[in-house]
């Protein structure tokens, strides 16, 4: 894959009015970008944050490994200690990886009532261990490895490939993680998405982990909020917003173009890059949005959109981002992504 597109295709893509909010923006004049990627941060600093982000994820993976070592129910939440230890190894690793990477984390919690006013009971302030569906705008790589711990390890949505991975695939099992492709159920019968996640979400036991979903279902560039989709809300439970935004000057940490390699090798080169996570008000649905699963979506998105002060593109889809991304590794010219995008535009499935 191509670290950057064609200089022409890349200049189209930040101005075309769709695809520019999966483009990777290119901020700051070129003798910067070039002195901190081949002279200081440079290469070798980038490498070596890299090499000890692995180290720490190792050493988090055989903590955990300790921490979870005889059990063996992964139907089940864990026992209250195993969680708490746990809880404790990702969000100490989230920490390390904010440092090893010079990313300024902020968690801001907007819930807690101001001074002299009580707590709404409908809408009770955020808590750790509290059984809402966490639901964020999805940017960056960062967002899993870093902002998920530091909103208390809930368990993600995530896909098949990864669960089965050698050691991410315990780290993602001990958050009890659910599969994208669905999972199996007691009685052996597969459940989809939807129904599994339903399930988490109407639990009644009080040790059960809550959910992280990014209902975008791919990643943006943070300048709007693209369509939610209505698997999260299809229960009509009270969702947890959060708004995951990265300000930058120099450097966007999006993962919506680039290559996974890339992106960790800019983030690297960075003197500092910023990281901020606000907790917002819990978003009671009303009888209408309860009965239309899409429509309680929209509006959650746009109350995401609202409080980042973008705006919120139910016209954008994954789909849209896959165009994006064939002009980037230039896989296609870019008549033939114009004709790919028009039947996205129209509702057709082209081969993408």
């Amino acid at each position: 894959m191509y670290a950057n597109p064609h200089p022409i295709n890349h200049e189209r893509l930040l101005q075309h009015p769709q695809l520019k909010f999966y483009t990777l923006p290119l901020p700051g004049p070129k003798w910067y970008r070039f002195f901190k990627r081949w002279i200081f941060p440079g290469p070798l600093i980038a490498l070596a944050r890299v090499i000890l982000f692995i180290m720490l994820f190792v050493l988090m993976y055989i903590f955990l490994r300790l921490t979870y070592l005889g059990y063996s129910d992964w139907d089940n939440p864990p026992p209250k200690w195993r969680r708490a230890l746990g809880r404790f190894v990702l969000r100490s690793g989230a920490i390390l990886t904010c440092f090893i990477f010079a990313i300024i984390p902020k968690v801001a919690d907007h819930t807690k009532p101001k001074k002299g006013q009580k707590e709404d009971p409908e809408r009770p302030s955020f808590n750790i261990d509290e059984h809402y569906t966490m639901v964020a705008n999805h940017n960056s790589m960062f967002d899993g490895i870093i902002g998920s711990s530091l909103l208390g390890s809930p368990s993600v949505l995530t896909t098949r490939a990864l669960m089965d991975a050698p050691v991410l695939g315990f780290v993602l099992k001990q958050m009890r993680a659910i599969s994208s492709t669905g999972s199996r159920s007691g009685t052996g019968k597969t459940k989809t998405t939807v129904e599994a996640l339903g399930d988490r979400q109407r639990s009644t036991d009080p040790n059960e982990y809550s959910v992280l979903v990014y209902p975008e279902g791919t990643n943006s560039n943070g300048s709007c909020v693209a369509k939610f989709h209505k698997g999260a809300f299809v229960a009509g439970l009270p969702v947890r917003p959060v708004a995951q935004i990265y300000p930058y000057k120099y450097h966007c940490m999006s993962w919506c173009s680039p290559c996974f390699v890339n992106v960790i090798f800019e983030t690297g080169c960075q003197f500092y890059n910023q990281a901020e996570y606000h907790i917002l008000d819990l978003y009671v649905p009303s009888i209408e949005e309860q009965k239309n699963p899409q429509l309680y979506a929209d509006n959650v998105g746009k109350y995401i959109a609202n409080f980042m002060g973008v705006d919120y593109r139910p016209d954008l889809d994954v789909p849209h981002n896959r165009v994006q991304c064939r002009v980037w590794d230039r896989q296609v010219t870019w008549d033939e992504a114009m004709q790919q995008l028009d039947a996205v535009n129209s509702g057709l499935k082209p081969s993408l």
